[in-house]
């Protein structure tokens, strides 16, 4: 995959690109489902179906977003009450 995608980047000039390797080696016993017998194409047909149902989050639902909570270090007096602690006696 990494040949591949270094030998892909020759040609972009400098577009951004994406190289999705996408043809697994998965394949099928026998007809099951939506599985045919053979390779499956299962990466194919994820791409397809994401790209066939792609909704962008639009600039409206985004503003209306909330930032995530940012995690805060411990206070003070708990770090130091922590570091007063005395290791427990041994028996």
């Amino acid at each position: 995959a990494i040949t591949a995608a270094l030998f892909l980047n020759e040609f972009t000039a400098g577009v951004p690109w994406a190289h999705l390797d996408i043809a697994g080696p998965m394949e099928s016993d026998g007809d099951n489902g939506w599985l045919n017998r053979g390779a499956t194409a299962f990466g194919t047909r994820l791409l397809i179906d994401f790209v066939a149902n792609f909704q962008p989050v639009s600039a409206k639902k985004s503003a209306g977003r909330k930032p995530a909570a940012k995690k805060s270090a411990p206070k003070k007096s708990a770090r130091k009450t922590a570091a007063r602690r005395k290791p427990a006696a041994k028996k």
